[in-house]
C-alpha cells in the first residue's frame, strides 16, 4: 500500500472512530435507564429469505456455538450455497476487547465455519470485515464479566454503531449469544450453582435487551442448562474442562440453539426435524481431558438426538426459563 494510500485508510479510522464515539455519546445521554428507550432500535430477522449471511465476534464460546451448525443444516436440507457463516474469535476475549480492535482497526483473522465462502480472505482489517453485506452478526460477553451488566458499556453500543455505519445492508440484524454457565465444581462460579448462575446470566440478558435493544438472542445457556436436568447431564456438567461445552452433545445442544435462532425463521423449518447425529473425531477424542475428565466427551446419537434438539426448541420457545 502506498503512502497516499495509508494516509486515506488512516483519515478513515479516525473519521469512523469519531462518529462511533459521538454516536454512543449521544445515545447514551438520551437513554432512559429504565429501558424505554433502547439505544438500538434493531432490525428483525430476515424471514423467509432463503438465504443468510451470518458473522460472529466474540471467543471460544462462539466457537462453541458455531462448530456443528454445518452438520445441522445439512441434515435439513439446507443448500450449503445459500448460507455463509464466519467468526472472528480470540479466547477470552470481552466486548471491550472487540471495541478495542475496532477502534482501531486492527487486523483480525477471520474463521469460516460453514456454508459458501462470501469472504475469501483469512485475515484482514475489521472494518473490511464489517463492510461485507452481512444479515446478522453476533455478539456476546466475556464469561467472567457477563452476569456484570455494568461491563458491558460503552463497549457494546460501540461495537453496534460501527456495524450499523460500515454494514452495507442496512436490514443487518444485530443477534446475541446468552452463553451458558460454568459447570457447579468450577472455582469461578464463586459459590454460586450452575442454575444460580443461569439465573445471574438471564437477568443481565433482560438488561441488555431493554438498555441496548439486542432483542434476537439465542438461549445457548437456557438450552444447556435444561440438559443439565435431562438424561444427558454428565459429571461435568456438559463440559469438557468445567468451561466449555464437552464435545459431541453439549456442542451440538448449543448449534442446534443457533440454527432454530437465526436459521429457522429464514428458511421455514423446525430445528427438531434435524436428523444429524455427531461421532467424536479424533482430534476431538484427543482435546477432551479423557484422563482427567472422564465424561468430557459424548456422542451425539439416534439414541439421545432428539433429547439434544428438544433443549434447543425449548429454550427458543422459553428463553428465560427451564421448562420440563
Amino acid at each position: 500500500m502506498d503512502r497516499k494510500s495509508l494516509l486515506i485508510n488512516h483519515f478513515r479510522t479516525i473519521l469512523l472512530a469519531l462518529f462511533a464515539l459521538l454516536a454512543v455519546s449521544c445515545a447514551e445521554d438520551g437513554v432512559d435507564e429504565s429501558g424505554s428507550e433502547p439505544f438500538l432500535k434493531n432490525n428483525p430477522l430476515p424471514a423467509g429469505k432463503g438465504s443468510l449471511r451470518v458473522l460472529a465476534i466474540g471467543n471460544s464460546y462462539t466457537i462453541d456455538g458455531m462448530a456443528y451448525i454445518g452438520e445441522i443444516l445439512k441434515s435439513l436440507d439446507v443448500d450449503k450455497s445459500t448460507y455463509s457463516l464466519y467468526g472472528i474469535t480470540v479466547g477470552n476475549s470481552s466486548l471491550q476487547y472487540w471495541s478495542e480492535q475496532v477502534s482501531n482497526n486492527n487486523e483480525v483473522k477471520l474463521g469460516h465455519f460453514g456454508g459458501a465462502r462470501c469472504v475469501d480472505l483469512d485475515k484482514a482489517c475489521i472494518h473490511d470485515i464489517l463492510s461485507y453485506d452481512w444479515d446478522v452478526v453476533v455478539l456476546q460477553q466475556f464469561s467472567r464479566l457477563y452476569l456484570d451488566y455494568n461491563s458491558y458499556n460503552p463497549s457494546l453500543r460501540r461495537i453496534i454503531s460501527y456495524i450499523r455505519m460500515l454494514c452495507p445492508n442496512k436490514e443487518v440484524t444485530i443477534a446475541w449469544q446468552m452463553i451458558h454457565t460454568y459447570s457447579n465444581d468450577n472455582h469461578l462460579n464463586n459459590g454460586l450453582s450452575s442454575d444460580e448462575r443461569w439465573g445471574g446470566i438471564v437477568s443481565a440478558t433482560k438488561q441488555m435487551m431493554c438498555r441496548d435493544g439486542i432483542d434476537v438472542v439465542i438461549p445457548t445457556g437456557t438450552a444447556i442448562q435444561m440438559a443439565r436436568h435431562s438424561v444427558l447431564q454428565t459429571d461435568f456438567d456438559l463440559t469438557r474442562d468445567h468451561t466449555h461445552l464437552c464435545y459431541g452433545v453439549g456442542r451440538y445442544i448449543a448449534a442446534a440453539t443457533w440454527v432454530q435462532t437465526l436459521f429457522a425463521p429464514v428458511y421455514g423449518f423446525d430445528v427438531r426435524d434435524a436428523k444429524a447425529v455427531h461421532t467424536l473425531t479424533d482430534a476431538e477424542k484427543a482435546e477432551s481431558y479423557a484422563e482427567f475428565l472422564p465424561s468430557s466427551s459424548v456422542p451425539v446419537t439416534e439414541d439421545n438426538r432428539s433429547v439434544c434438539l428438544d433443549c434447543a426448541a425449548e429454550a427458543c420457545n422459553h428463553p428465560f426459563s427451564l421448562t420440563e
